[in-house]
């Protein structure tokens, strides 16, 4: 279904060509008369446009079905069909409210309804299940039953046990009707816990899988902590795809990501996910069991784009965009929100979902196989043909050149939403039939309202269709509800893998071990490979399968075959060593999944034989990643091993493998004596071409895995002679990578270590010497003895040495554990420049044991505080150490940080009067503002895309500059984690995985940290960018800066801006004063809610993003209006009061006051009228007639003598003709 993955919350208006911006007040919304209407079922198939030599029937309609989202066949084929009630209810309900006002909505963002909307819809928000039987037999469905109904909303059935099972998310339940009356009267919670999030994304589409699981595919937030009666402990799933057995007896995770709807299964158990733009997703087959069993290994993306004809792809519908969607399309500010593939009318995907491979041979060869994915806003149906290209496949259009799909039609209401192949051998397809598929929030507001019938027209309308090849064979029903043991052996055999799954899952869920020898017969010779793995699987789902009958699997001609039967063999490989030969000859097998499978297979053995076999693989695994991936998941008990003989074969083969790095990675991570000796023994006796090359690539491995942990010092005897020698080798590269491992297994004493040291010191001391190799000596003391290193240290922090030079000692300083690194790094820190100074910082902050020494330099005065960021700042204050927390709360008082940061902004805003040169703003951005910002193909994706700059004013981005943390954008918070071992990381959050979570700094640099060292991971309320930027941009270049962002991205703000209506969270701003602030429904100016105001008031001086300019003649950015609307609640009167420019107005001056009734404040303010407002009461203020210029900051809502109301209060650059001003 047709979704973002977030809120935007960012609100811009704009300039519609049908509808005047901002308040278009009229006395009733004159809806759209274009929207289309649904047709009769017959009608509809009459629209229809299909390949070649197909047709599409009909198989269930309304009043048999209504919203239905997927379905599933039973043992008497017999059809189950989930049904979604509610959908899109919560924007219709808030809506019709909003229609009431007469105004159109017509501001640019996404925003859900308001919360009494949503609380009302849930309501009615729920799930069906349905029973859908075909009496006659003429194709068509003539009686339903409502098996289960008022579930939660249900994404998917799947038959199991004489019954279904529903995804309805936080719970996944059994349902059965063990009475024969139609209800479903066995309602079971098997799994429990899953987590929400919006309607439209949850766990969804179970499949059942050829190895005995069901397989689910995720939603946004889905994961949990998931509980079950039959379940043995509680089971924690992170929002990824998992399975589960039908009996709810397991659960787990999968490997595979993605918010979309929908879940395919090939016929070898390769899977297939989906988003909204991207149709065909491909999950890599390294199951999610293997991967966590190396938490010391971070292993790639395995959801791939296998697309080859563009992302989003160009797709061809014959059906024209519905009315909205075709105005918004041509409205420039919302392509703009949007993107303009995802706000183009039709031509690319845009709401992929539902996707199947077709399964069965009813359709001619060509398709067999094949994927099929639906848009349901473009309303078709696509195909592409899957290749195979090594381990993974391409999907490609059945012709490069066609401008078609396999399925069109020119109605608007076809809304398929899912695809599956049924037991006849046709693609059914499930289609919600509804005016409007997209989630209302994706709509803009203004649309809503117009057409705000469409957003729930059709509710009461559902249909199923089969699409037939012309010349398929006569269907044949099945039944296999009441078939024989050899009759479901026979059905394993089947073409259609309906019959096929349906087979297996009955002799399982029997339990029939009477056909054992069958199915041994069928999976040793079985005409085809599906029938020989089906047979496999029964024969293990019957805990009948034996080592033998594996063995001559894994012998199999066919490549699936042969890969599942390396799974199959797992639990023998221990006891069983011919089995494990067999398997381990799989190392040469001609077929790279079946070498993958085989790497991934030998990981759980850790006998020698398996390293070697390892290595095998490792040697043929040039160019290919996965394999590589596999061997290194493999080698968390056997890296050593492992590791000794791929250098033992690299050797012989005079080449450096890619994986070695990697591989030796993991042997330093796991800190264990006797494998570093072993590794580095087998490091030190390398010769020949390649000895260099190697123990190049070995040393710097192993450096990065000793790196993750604390180090620990190396005692192996061997390992340290070793290391010695390596120290002393003759290429310089080695000495240098031997020199780190040294310092990082603690072998300080070693002659060849000092040796080494006292040359680096000349070195790096003589200022006759290059620059670079000075900076390179350097980073050779890193991890030294402190006391040596402190003493060279001191004289390379002198300001006379050059910047690198100092940034080079700051680095080492940074890697030494002993506290009193602190103290050389904060001496005389007024003589340090800036980038020295924050050099130093960030080393204070990667170890928990400095900063105490931190706080008593700032409070002892020799580090200012205002040395200290906001990001800094609050590190300190909710620090994990209680003593460290307590104390810098009570030394950084935030007063003189604010007054700080307006001071600053005061000047830079004066600035905003010079010319402009968006030339001399292009230099700056580079200079400053690429290392995380990307414009126009120049820089790093690390912080918020900069295309919102359009949606804030000059003065605040001046703000957003010089004050980062004022206002933080939405996923891109700063997090820091702690590992064990007292190191401190931070930067945007960029990947995280079952073993790993990588963290993102300037210039794209990357952090992974492996999670077994995770002590504390958290996010923060503070921003990454630097703050003090004014040491670094003048006010003339900020100038610049702005005119360059305004020439790349567009025009500023429009003439008004909304600073309240609805918004619950803006009671939350005022953060401060006695009064209390709720949101009311039931007495509103406009909208949805007004603000009540309890006595007295409360306030906030700087609300974030508020930096508005009032003056005499508004440029685009800048107002003098003030309008908002006001009511008492029998008090005796009511007060708005503002802050300019980061103050309160003075109490004895009519300043940025207004009020009206009785003033009992005791405050100067501007009388608006004499009475209090006993009715709602809108007032329009010329702030720059009765204050001047001044930049709006803050506000404080103030009630007198009882309750006030406050509403719709915005800023207004003109007023509309004939407004009155008090």
């Amino acid at each position: 279904m047709k979704r973002l993955l977030f809120w935007v919350t960012v609100c811009v208006l704009t300039n519609l060509s049908s509808y005047s911006a901002g308040r278009v007040a009229a006395a009733e919304i004159q809806l759209a008369s274009d929207a289309p209407g649904p047709l009769a079922p017959d009608e509809s198939r009459k629209r229809f446009q299909l390949a070649p030599g197909f047709r599409i029937e009909l198989v269930a309609a309304e009043p048999h079905v209504a919203d239905p989202v997927a379905m599933d066949f039973d043992a008497r084929g017999r059809i189950f069909v989930c049904e979604l009630h509610g959908y899109n209810l919560e924007g219709y309900l808030d809506v019709q409210e909003l229609n009431k006002t007469g105004v159109l909505d017509t501001a640019v963002r996404r925003i859900p309804a308001n919360p009494e909307a949503i609380k009302r819809a849930e309501e009615e928000q729920y799930g069906t299940v349905k029973l859908l039987e075909d009496t006659d037999g003429d194709g068509r469905v003539d009686r339903s039953h409502v098996w289960a109904d008022r579930l939660p909303a249900c994404y998917g059935v799947v038959a199991a046990r004489d019954g279904v099972i529903a995804l309805c998310a936080p719970d996944i339940i059994f349902l059965a009707d063990r009475d024969g009356d139609g209800l479903a009267e066995v309602r079971q919670t098997l799994f429990s816990g899953f987590g929400l999030y919006d309607m439209w994304s949850r766990i969804s589409n179970p499949r059942r899988g050829v190895d005995n699981w069901i397989y689910a595919a995720n939603g946004i937030n889905s994961g949990g902590t998931i509980r079950g009666p039959h379940l043995p402990g509680e089971v924690k799933i992170p929002a990824t795809s998992f399975r589960f057995k039908a009996d709810g007896s397991a659960l787990e995770p999968t490997s595979g990501s993605a918010s979309g709807f929908g879940l395919a299964i090939d016929d070898w158990g390769d899977r297939f996910l989906v988003t909204n733009q991207q149709h065909a997703l491909f999950v890599a087959p390294l199951a999610y069991h293997y991967l966590a069993r190396n938490p010391y290994y971070a292993a790639p993306n395995l959801v791939l784009n296998i697309s080859s004809y563009g992302h989003p792809a160009r797709v061809y519908p014959t059906s024209q965009p519905d009315p909205w969607r075709l105005a918004r399309s041509q409205d420039p500010a919302w392509v703009k929100f949007y993107g303009a593939a995802e706000a183009t009318a039709n031509g690319f995907f845009t709401a992929a979902s539902g996707q199947a491979i077709y399964r069965a041979d009813a359709f001619p060869p060509e398709f067999w196989g094949n994927h099929f994915s639906v848009d349901n806003a473009q309303n078709m149906v696509h195909r592409c043909v899957l290749e195979p290209q090594g381990v993974i496949y391409q999907a490609r259009r059945p012709q490069a050149d066609e401008t078609t799909e396999f399925l069109m039609t020119a109605e608007q209401w076809f809304r398929p939403v899912n695809l599956t192949t049924g037991p006849d051998g046709a693609l059914y397809v499930v289609d919600m039939y509804r005016a409007i598929i997209e989630d209302y929030s994706a709509i803009p507001r203004y649309l809503q309202q117009l057409y705000i019938q469409s957003l729930i027209a059709g509710s009461d309308r559902g249909r199923i269709w089969k699409i037939v090849a012309d010349r398929a064979p006569p269907p044949r029903k099945m039944a296999l509800a009441e078939a024989t043991a050899d009759e479901l052996v026979a059905a394993l055999a089947s073409p259609n893998a309906c019959w096929r799954e349906t087979a297996q899952r009955l002799l399982v869920e029997r339990g029939e071990r009477s056909v054992e020898k069958q199915l041994i017969e069928l999976a040793t010779a079985g005409g085809t490979p599906q029938a020989r793995l089906h047979a496999l699987y029964t024969l293990d789902g019957l805990s009948a399968l034996t080592p033998q009958t594996v063995r001559q699997a894994l012998g199999d001609g066919h490549f699936a075959v042969r890969t599942h039967a390396l799974v199959l063999s797992e639990r023998w490989l221990q006891q069983d060593t011919g089995l494990f030969q067999t398997v381990a000859a799989l190392a040469d097998d001609p077929h790279p999944r079946v070498r993958l499978q085989a790497a991934l297979t030998l990981g759980q053995s850790r006998s020698p034989a398996a390293a070697a076999a390892l290595a095998k693989l490792a040697a043929a695994s040039e160019g290919d990643a996965w394999l590589q991936a596999s061997i290194l998941s493999s080698a968390a008990e056997t890296a050593a091993d492992l590791m000794v003989e791929v250098v033992r074969r690299a050797e012989r083969g005079g080449s450096v493998p890619s994986l070695l790095r990697s591989l030796v990675s993991i042997v330093g991570a796991r800190h264990r004596n006797d494998e570093i000796g072993r590794a580095l023994a087998a490091i030190g006796a390398v010769q020949g071409t390649v000895a260099a090359e190697l123990q190049s690539a070995c040393l710097a491995g192993l450096a990065e895995g000793l790196n993750r942990g604390k180090p620990e010092v190396l005692t192996n005897a061997d390992g340290q002679r070793s290391l010695r020698a390596l120290l002393a080798n003759s290429d310089g590269d080695v000495r240098q990578l031997a020199f780190q491992v040294a310092k990082l297994v603690r072998l300080q004493e070693a002659p060849e270590m000092k040796a080494a040291l006292e040359a680096a010191a000349k070195t790096a001391l003589d200022d006759d010497r290059p620059l670079a190799e000075r900076v390179a000596a350097v980073a050779l003391w890193k991890g030294a003895p402190f006391d040596e290193l402190a003493a060279v240290a001191a004289k390379l922090l002198e300001p006379r040495q050059p910047l690198d030079v100092q940034l080079a000692a700051v680095e080492a300083l940074a890697t030494a554990e002993d506290v009193r690194a602190a103290d050389l790094l904060l001496r005389d820190w007024l003589s340090k420049t800036p980038k020295v100074q924050t050099a130093a910082l960030d080393a204070i902050f990667q170890r928990q044991n400095r900063l105490a020494k931190l706080l008593d330099a700032v409070q002892q005065g020799a580090v200012p505080w205002y040395s200290l960021d906001a990001a800094r700042r609050e590190q300190l204050q909710d620090n994990s150490d209680a003593e460290i927390r307590r104390r810098a709360r009570d030394l950084l008082a935030t007063q003189g940080v604010a007054k700080d940061r307006q001071e600053v902004l005061g000047r830079y805003t004066e600035a905003l009067t010079l010319p402009r040169d968006a030339g001399r703003g292009d230099v700056v951005f580079q200079r400053q503002c690429a290392k995380c910002h990307r414009v126009k193909e120049q820089g790093y994706v690390v912080g918020p895309d900069l295309a919102n700059t359009i949606q804030r004013t000059d003065e605040m981005l001046v703000s957003d500059v010089l004050d980062p943390s004022n206002q933080l954008t939405a996923g891109y918070n700063s997090y820091t984690v702690v590992t064990e071992d007292g190191r401190i990381y931070t930067g945007v959050l960029a990947a995280e995985s079952a073993t790993h979570v990588t963290l993102r700094r300037e210039e794209g640099k990357e952090d992974t940290i492996l999670r077994k060292d995770i002590d504390e991971m958290a996010a923060s309320r503070t921003s990454l960018m630097p703050e003090k930027v004014e040491q670094e941009i003048k006010p003339q270049e900020m100038v610049d800066l702005v005119a360059y962002l305004r020439q790349a991205f567009g025009p500023q703000l429009p003439a008004q801006v909304l600073l309240f209506d609805d918004d619950p969270a803006f009671a939350d701003l005022l953060h401060e004063g006695e009064g209390r602030a709720t949101l009311e429904t039931a007495d509103r100016f406009a909208g949805q809610a007004s603000l009540r105001m309890s006595p007295p008031q409360r306030f906030s001086l700087q609300i974030p993003g508020w930096q508005y300019r009032i003056v005499e003649r508004p440029a685009p950015g800048e107002y003098r209006y003030l309008r908002f609307a006001w009511k008492s609640c029998g008090g005796t009167g009511v007060m708005i009061e503002l802050a300019g420019d980061g103050q309160w107005p003075p109490a004895d001056k009519p300043l940025w006051r207004y009020y009206s009734g009785r003033n009992t404040t005791g405050w100067a303010a501007r009388q608006a009228a004499a009475d209090a407002p006993q009715q709602w009461a809108e007032v329009t203020c010329d702030l720059w007639k009765d204050f001047g210029p001044f930049t709006l900051t803050g506000l404080a809502p103030t009630a007198l003598g009882g309750d006030a109301l406050f509403d719709r209060i915005e800023l207004l650059r003109e007023l509309p003709p004939a407004t009155p001003t008090p």
